[in-house]
């Protein structure tokens, strides 16, 4: 018998540091240009909130990658005999469902609340 484990992907990471007051000069030189030129801009990609734990190179410090949270959908793991093995990722599926099949439904509550602004 094959054990699951259904994890909900929240979307939000409210016990981790993270910033959004990232810099050119803390990105990599092998980071893309067109993200470097965005990560200070706040209509584009500066106010994205990246994981201060992840992505960074031992020797430089810098950023390599940019590690941030989204998605509110699950995933399906394997549990049993080894290490954990991602079966199934829902992605968007459930948003795009919901607005498909219930557009009356879908984004309704239009209230600011503590997490809107950085959604």
């Amino acid at each position: 018998m094959m054990k699951l484990l259904i994890t909900a992907n929240e979307g939000t990471a409210r016990d981790f540091e993270l910033t959004n007051d990232l810099t050119q000069a803390d990105l990599s030189d092998d980071v893309p240009s067109i993200l470097k030129e965005s990560i200070e801009v706040d209509s584009k990609l500066g106010r994205l909130k990246v994981s201060t734990l992840d992505g960074r190179s031992p020797k430089t410090g810098k950023y390599e990658e940019l590690f941030t949270f989204g998605g509110r959908g699950f995933s399906i793991w394997t549990v049993s005999g080894g290490p954990l093995m991602k079966l199934f990722d829902s992605g968007s599926q459930l948003e795009e469902l919901t607005a498909r099949h219930c557009p009356h439904l879908f984004n309704r509550d239009t209230v600011v609340d503590d997490c809107s602004d950085d959604m």
